[in-house]
This record gives C-alpha cells, sequence and structure tokens, in this order.
C-alpha cells in the first residue's frame, strides 16, 4: 500500500523518464473527467464490442485493482456508468480501456478514475456530423471572405475584421454546436430537432454566398 500512494504522487512523465524502457499508455487514453490519478495492480481483460467479459472480470477484480480492458480496435464503449458503479462499490481503484466508454455525466457523478478514448456508444453519428462540418466550414468561409474582402483596403483592418466577423459567426457556430451535441449524444445519436440546426445552418451559407455575389465586382473594382 505505502507503494501505491508513492506512485500517487509521482507524474508518470517523470516514471518515463526515470526508465525508458517503461511502457505508456496510449496519448489518445484521456481521463473522462479533471484532476484524478490512479494506480494499483491490473487486472486485464479483452472486451472486442462485448461488454460481459468486462462484467465477468468486475467480479473476480480485486479491491485496489484498476481494471484494464483492452478493446483491439472495437467501435462500441464497453462499459459506462453501471459498470464503473459497480467498480466502485466493490472498490476498484479505477478504469483504464483503449476504447471507447459511456455516460460521461454518470462516470462524472461516480466520481472513480476512468480513462478512456472516448466516451461514444457507437460510430452511426459521424457520418451525418460530416455534413454539419460541411455547412459549418462553408459559412465560415464565406463570411470570412466577405468581411476580409471589405475591410482589405481599410488601416484598422487588424480592428476591423474581428469586431466584424465574430459576431457574425454567432449565428454558425451556435447551429453547428446544437446539430454536434445530438449526433454525439451519449447512448447514441439523437435526430430529435437535427433538421432544424441543418435549415439554419444552410439558410445561414445560402445568405452569406448571395451577398458576396452581388458585391464581388464592387468589391473587385475598389
Amino acid at each position: 500500500m505505502d507503494l501505491i500512494e508513492r506512485l500517487l504522487g509521482i507524474d508518470v512523465s517523470a516514471l518515463s523518464d526515470a526508465d525508458k524502457t517503461l511502457p505508456v499508455v496510449d496519448p489518445a487514453v484521456r481521463a473522462m473527467m479533471a484532476d484524478v490519478r490512479i494506480a494499483g495492480p491490473a487486472f486485464t481483460v479483452v472486451a472486442e464490442d462485448d461488454h460481459l467479459p468486462v462484467m465477468s472480470a468486475l467480479g473476480e477484480a480485486s479491491p485496489g485493482d484498476v481494471l484494464v480492458i483492452a478493446t483491439n480496435g472495437g467501435s462500441r464503449a464497453v462499459f459506462g456508468e453501471l459498470v464503473a458503479t459497480e467498480a466502485s462499490r466493490r472498490g476498484l481503484a479505477g478504469i483504464v480501456a483503449d476504447g471507447f466508454c459511456r455516460d460521461l455525466r454518470g462516470l462524472r457523478a461516480i466520481a472513480l478514475p476512468v480513462f478512456a478514448v472516448f466516451f461514444l456508444d457507437s460510430w452511426t453519428g459521424l457520418a451525418p456530423l460530416a455534413g454539419v462540418l460541411v455547412l459549418a466550414d462553408l459559412g465560415l468561409a464565406a463570411t470570412g471572405v466577405l468581411v476580409s474582402s471589405i475591410a482589405a483596403n481599410s488601416r484598422a483592418r487588424d480592428l476591423l475584421v474581428p469586431l466584424v466577423l465574430l459576431p457574425l459567426l454567432v449565428p454558425v457556430m451556435i447551429a453547428a454546436a446544437g446539430a454536434a451535441e445530438r449526433l454525439l449524444a451519449a447512448g447514441g445519436p439523437s435526430y430529435d430537432g437535427i433538421g432544424k440546426w441543418l435549415a439554419i445552418l444552410a439558410l445561414y451559407d445560402v445568405t452569406f454566398l448571395l451577398v458576396g455575389y452581388a458585391v464581388y465586382d464592387f468589391l473587385l473594382e475598389d
């Protein structure tokens, strides 16, 4: 126990510098909550797109163990709030997975140290998310080109561009965030209300593209 307490007080970077042969976790594996540390004997389990091995490992792990889950590149989350709750009840020190987890809000409420790649339940929301990003990027580009062209010959362009551009970008950022929130929701994407946000993005893009087209000759001559 004294060794575990001492390890908790040492940064991982310091341990790696002291022993270059020490294996470290993939940088993509991040803490799902801020300011947590974890140390203890590793109890390893392989769970590729299947949560049953994780449940079995929970029953075999001892208090103070760190449950280490190898997903082998699986595309589904193999644990979430229920697994973390049981792990906390059994006295485990934490959970580390090289794949996805879910129920981020519940995990934070439990306050069990959890390290994972991301908190997605499936990839199904990423394809429509690409469409949202395209519309958002088009809006950013259309507005940015228009404002920068108008301010190009102004002596105060360094001040003028952010003052004019940033307020104009508020609608596109709100719409993109509203659509992305539903597509990346824990437990799977939700398409309820996403059409409203896509319509706002499309209307924004069309408006500024048309404005840019209408004033193109004037700006070019100026």
